[in-house]
């Protein structure tokens, strides 16, 4: 907000001098952790017995407990490293950032939880090597180039973590029997999952704006089920993998949904939803796989039956020349009957503005039956609810809170319909706006007449002369003032402030200043002030007009008035000067 107030100032001339002074349950990926956390330099455990200086007995009802830490900057140091133990540990509520190693890294042990830690800025976020029985759970890794590895071990858990920003997601080498389930892992330029071993089981997953939502490489016996797969490259892909199942899962925005690139056989492809993809749907370049009761959005044989099923085969692209001899009419089971609300993901990037800037919300909202709208919500700090129908641009949606100057916390939410008329509400969020610590600008007076005025008696009211002055600020003016002073006294002359009204119609302030009668000159020195309503105070440099008596002539306002009026002085004593010796140059030249 730019106030560009037009100050009009009214001198008047007289003998006396004086003046006239509803909602459902946030779904912000990033966890809260506890702002109490202890700050704390990195922590080394390398036995069961460095345990003990930690509240616990070790048992699984009651573990040692690693809580409520704040570890940053730990160079190549992990925040928190655990090795050789066998007790029960349970790290939670910490805060890990800035390690070019890892945030936790857990080496040789067993028996450990890690919940409710934020990881950000580290090579890894959770690094598990040689493990037994881990269970990573509603934890947030932002910013790692990999969010969760696990190298060598079984029987582990990753469940309900948010993983955002990095290289791979989530990273299985060399594990069996590892559960990846209800994660969000999005925005990854590699893998949101990668695999290359056997026995583990992906499911209830939603993966968003990866370059490969699952690959699998030498990985055999893996089951991917009930997973969401959105604007990603590659849904799954696939080298070298046997006997793996990949069912019940929702591919949409995928430029390639299941790419079965060589060297895979045994694999049972079965009751997924294929969306509109960018080329194609699914790819095969082995016979030996199995496709059945798939739906597949290109599909265009009919029904004649009514049984769901279309009566010829879809024929899937590669060299394997599979068919899916079932293809559904329809998605699979209760995709058809949604009632569901879209899924809307948000990962807010500030927590505080400042002053005057606005906030661009693209969250990304996706659901099966496409989202038909979205509508952005926002309350400005004083109760006020306004909306902002939000504008497409794939499966992002986006829409601009205006900025705001004042010192207020903005809360907003957003709606989201689908294409079954399905409303649902995510939120809320908030952040705040910095109070404004700037200074009003206060532009100098012009003085726009060509000459001040003329003194006629001590009791007349002379003619009146306009000055403007701008005051700009982002925020709302709270007063202009103007000090003045005569410069001839050695005290000032009723020096003070004016106080100055206000028309809304014309947006200008009036001052109007009387001014004594000159005797001779003096010298009037301005200065203009200006506060807004956060108590900042900006004016204009001093500012002089000079007065003189009727008999003379009035110089216009400069930096200088003596030495200008001075100047025309020498200027007309030096044309005289000119013209005399011009007339007697002339002289001499008649003379014989």
């Amino acid at each position: 907000m730019r106030l560009r107030l037009i100050l009009t100032i009214t001198i008047l001339l007289c003998s006396i001098a004086s003046s006239f002074p509803n909602h459902s349950q946030p779904v912000d990926p990033i966890e809260i952790i506890d702002a109490s956390a202890v700050d704390s330099p990195p922590i080394m455990i390398t036995s069961d017995a460095d345990l003990l200086i930690f509240p616990g007995n070790g048992t699984y009802d009651n573990p040692y407990r690693i809580e409520g830490y704040s570890i940053s900057d730990s160079g190549s140091l992990p925040c928190i490293s655990i090795s050789n133990t066998t007790l029960w540990v349970l790290i939670q509520n910490c805060t890990l950032t800035n390690s070019t190693s890892a945030a936790i890294d857990l080496k040789s042990l067993a028996n450990v939880i890690v919940r409710n830690v934020s990881c950000q800025n580290t090579v890894n976020g959770i690094r598990l090597n040689n493990v037994v029985n881990v269970s990573v759970e509603s934890s947030t890794f932002k910013n790692c180039d990999l969010g969760v590895s696990i190298i060598n071990s079984d029987n582990c858990q990753i469940l309900n973590n948010t993983v955002l920003q990095g290289s791979t997601g989530v990273h299985l080498s060399g594990t069996s029997e590892i559960r990846v389930s209800h994660n969000l892992i999005q925005d990854m330029v590699s893998q949101g999952i990668y695999i290359d071993n056997n026995l583990n089981l992906i499911d209830n997953n939603t993966l968003v704006n990866n370059t490969v939502g699952i690959e699998f490489k030498n990985g055999n016996s893996n089951m991917i089920y009930q997973n969401e797969l959105f604007n990603c490259s590659y849904g799954v892909f696939s080298i070298d993998s046997m006997y793996c199942d990949i069912s019940n899962n929702t591919f949409m925005d995928i430029k390639y949904g299941v790419y079965l690139y060589q060297g895979n056989a045994g694999y049972s492809i079965s009751w997924n939803a294929f969306y509109p993809s960018g080329e194609l749907t699914v790819f095969d370049d082995m016979p030996e796989n199995h496709f059945f009761y798939n739906f597949y959005w290109d599909y265009d044989g009919s029904d004649h039956d009514n049984d769901g099923i279309g009566d010829t085969p879809y024929a899937i692209a590669g060299s394997g020349n599979n068919q899916d001899v079932s293809p559904l009419m329809n998605p699979p089971g209760s995709v058809v009957n949604d009632t569901k609300p879209p899924n809307v993901y948000w990962d807010q990037p500030f927590e505080k503005l400042e002053y005057g800037e606005e906030m661009l919300v693209n969250p990304t909202i996706i659901d099966v039956n496409g989202v038909k709208s979205a509508v952005l919500s926002f309350n400005n700090g004083a109760d006020q609810w306004f909306n902002i129908s939000m504008t497409s641009k794939g499966i992002k949606w986006q829409a601009t809170i205006p900025a705001y100057s004042s010192d207020v916390v903005i809360v907003y939410r957003i709606y989201s319909c689908d294409g079954k008329d399905n409303w649902g509400v995510a939120g809320d969020w908030s952040y705040s706006v910095a109070r404004d610590a700037y200074s009003p600008q206060v532009i100098d007076s012009v003085f726009l007449g060509e000459a001040f005025a003329t003194v006629m008696s001590s009791s007349e009211i002379f003619e009146s002369h306009t000055f403007k002055a701008d005051v700009i600020d982002e925020s709302e003016i709270a007063y202009v003032v103007v000090y003045y002073q005569f410069k001839e006294y050695l005290t000032t002359f009723d020096n003070g402030t004016v106080e100055l009204s206000y028309d809304i119609i014309s947006s200008t302030w009036t001052v109007t200043i009387n001014f004594p009668h000159a005797v001779d000159r003096y010298t009037a020195i301005f200065q203009y002030e200006a506060a807004d309503v956060y108590g900042n105070i900006g004016s204009s440099p001093p500012y002089e007009l000079t007065f003189i008596a009727s008999s003379q002539t009035l110089t216009r306002p400069h930096s200088s008035p003596a030495y200008g009026f001075t100047l025309v002085s020498l200027g007309i004593t030096a044309a005289v000067i000119v013209v005399i010796l011009i007339m007697e140059f002339r002289g001499r030249t008649r003379s014989p």
